[in-house]
């Protein structure tokens, strides 16, 4: 409800918030999403706390104007 509440663009099933992959940053300039929240209604359990981790690390670079740190190994 929130997200839809400040406009930010809903996909699929669990109604997950589009953002920007390097950034964490949603279609709502300024509003980043980060954690579970990425999910959606995480009906599914989908996304769990240790994928987490780097998404602070992409906004505070994202927000200083810094390279994205790059996309943990698999």
């Amino acid at each position: 409800t929130l997200f839809k509440l400040a406009g930010v663009q809903l996909v699929g099933d669990c109604g997950a918030p589009a953002f920007d992959d390097q950034t964490m940053e949603t279609n709502v300039p300024g509003l980043y999403v980060a954690g579970t929240a990425v999910g959606g209604t995480q009906d599914k359990y989908r996304v769990f706390i240790e994928n987490c981790h780097v998404h602070v690390e992409r906004i505070v670079a994202a927000l200083t104007g810094s390279a994205p740190p790059p996309a943990p190994a698999c």
